[in-house]
């Protein structure tokens, strides 16, 4: 109950995003984002939640013990934002303890852990919406925070990607295949979702024109082959196979599932020499390629290129694990990225994490990045001698 009302102000106020900054701006963002909010927020819990204790002590209110819970949580809240307030700031413990809270103990910044014969230790890394980037690209600064300060690290991401997208064609492959995958999140949702920072219905609109006459042409199909299905029912040998499958002629779904054993239904078809529902079958798998290839042919168009990069220009826009995937090959990193399956249990043993994504040409610069709720750490690796006893590797150098 607690956590659940902890995680609100905690998304609200956005931790992850302040990060250790260089700017006038970005400075001006964290005070914005951290102090301000954290007085009113304390002020409105902690005023609030006395208020209604005393009211409720008066009589003046009924004691309900589930509101309670979320009062004394609310100030709980406050004592925690003054507590973070008085505090030398620090970014990385603020991220620290409130994901602690709300997800629990487990591997965070600062934390170690041991994976195939060498020890990673999760470093602070910037926060500021383009942690990722910073993991992956950054270098330890003297506050021993990785971050890449050279420039803006979102504008050499996208000015670089722009500069090789036609020349490489393994790059233009796999943003192409992530940015399918990302247009079909924001057809499914409408927009309600993380790709509508990219996406825009103006966008697609006559993209899904096209579509949708697939779509309704291929669900005509559908209903055609269901009338197939019905006069299959007739047939013994299919109903044989339906048994044999445990599949009963009466079932509510049997059609869907005769679509489970379509290809052995179609088998016997063939042996019979009845061909409509082959064609039926064939005219939909054909429907499937060009819905592919329609979403292949978008991706290519030189406006989604420009709406992407105008996106992760936002500051709002978080990169995800398949674009610095991404990244390993545009700046010839072998990119590595962890994830915890959970608790800090059995820490000493190799099945404690595991990695979640392994980008990147062999022989290029070996980074370790590790992934936890909405952040990305960079992570520093030691060879684990046959005594036990550490020894830097060459990674972070």
């Amino acid at each position: 109950m607690i956590k659940s009302i902890f995680l609100i102000p905690t998304l609200f106020f956005d931790f992850e995003r302040r990060g250790s900054s260089s700017s006038k701006e970005e400075k001006v963002q964290q005070i914005l984002n951290l102090e301000a909010w954290c007085y009113i927020g304390s002020a409105l819990c902690a005023s609030s939640g006395v208020g209604i204790i005393l009211l409720s002590l008066a009589g003046k209110i009924p004691f309900k013990k589930p509101f309670f819970i979320s009062v004394i949580s609310g100030i709980a809240f406050s004592i925690l934002a003054e507590y973070f307030h008085d505090q030398p700031f620090d970014p990385s413990t603020v991220l620290r303890e409130v994901q602690t809270f709300i997800l629990g103990s487990g591997l965070r910044e600062g934390s170690s852990f041991k994976y195939q014969g060498q020890e990673y230790t999760i470093v602070c890394t910037r926060g500021d919406g383009a942690c990722g980037a910073h993991a992956v690209l950054g270098t330890k600064n003297d506050q021993g925070v990785y971050a890449y300060s050279l420039s803006n690290v979102r504008q050499l991401y996208v000015e670089t990607l722009k500069n090789t997208f036609q020349d490489v064609p393994l790059i233009k492959e796999k943003w192409e295949k992530w940015m399918i995958n990302f247009l079909k999140d924001y057809l499914n949702q409408k927009g309600g979702n993380y790709s509508a920072m990219v996406f825009s219905d103006s966008l697609v609109a006559e993209f899904e024109k096209k579509l949708a006459e697939l779509k309704k042409h291929k669900e005509k199909l559908r209903q055609n082959q269901v009338i197939l299905f019905q006069e299959l029912l007739k047939d013994k040998e299919v109903l044989e196979l339906l048994l044999k499958n445990k599949i009963e002629a009466s079932s509510p779904i049997i059609y869907d599932q005769m679509r489970g054993i379509l290809k052995d239904i179609l088998k016997l078809e063939e042996k019979k020499d009845k061909t409509p529902l082959i064609q039926n079958y064939q005219s939909q798998a054909q429907l499937e390629v060009e819905m592919e290839k329609s979403y292949e042919t978008f991706v290519k168009e030189t406006s989604v290129l420009e709406a992407y990069i105008s996106g992760v220009r936002n500051s709002n826009y978080y990169f995800s694990t398949d674009e610095l995937g991404l990244m390993a090959y545009l700046f010839n990193k072998r990119l590595t990225i962890f994830c915890e399956k959970g608790g800090c249990e059995n820490r000493e043993e190799d099945s404690t994490v595991y990695p979640i994504l392994e980008e990147g040409e062999e022989g290029n610069e070996p980074v370790a990045v590790f992934h936890r709720g909405m952040h990305y750490s960079r992570c520093e690796v030691k060879l684990i001698c046959e005594k036990g006893v550490s020894r830097p590797d060459t990674l972070d150098k």
